[in-house]
């Protein structure tokens, strides 16, 4: 049986956008947006010792790639190890708003047929009263 490579990748696309949409909703995970001029502090790579900061001072970013931030003191970040200001009065003049991900994106067809049916769970025995 011969299977065509392009609908193979497109199902293979659909379920993991359907599963990181399920587990995006299931452990309340968004998506952070980066902006050119936003103030953000980098996490220190090391561990570290009890009462001194876990974080860099604040820097901001001058240029955003897709899984990398540049600072504007040259160097360069992957966005694992950044946290945004908020609520800080360097970030005033940002929008930090977050762009919402529109339905249109989802590249999937939902199957129209079976819906798999919530589980049904007995009571436990222990509970029956027995007097």
């Amino acid at each position: 049986m011969l299977v065509d490579q392009a609908s193979f990748s497109q199902k293979i696309k659909c379920h993991q956008k359907k599963y990181k949409t399920w587990y995006d909703h299931k452990y309340g995970a968004k998506e952070v947006l980066w902006k050119e001029g936003e103030w953000v502090v980098v996490k220190k790579p090391a561990r570290i010792a009890t009462k001194l900061s876990k974080f860099y001072e604040p820097m901001q970013i001058d240029v955003v790639k897709k899984n990398v931030v540049r600072l504007r003191n040259g160097q360069w970040w992957s966005m694992d190890h950044l946290a945004k200001l908020r609520d800080h009065p360097l970030n005033a003049g940002v929008d930090l708003r977050e762009a919402t991900v529109s339905e249109s994106d989802n590249v999937c067809v939902q199957q129209s047929g079976s819906v798999r049916p919530r589980r049904m769970m007995r009571l436990p025995v222990w509970r029956k009263d027995y007097v």
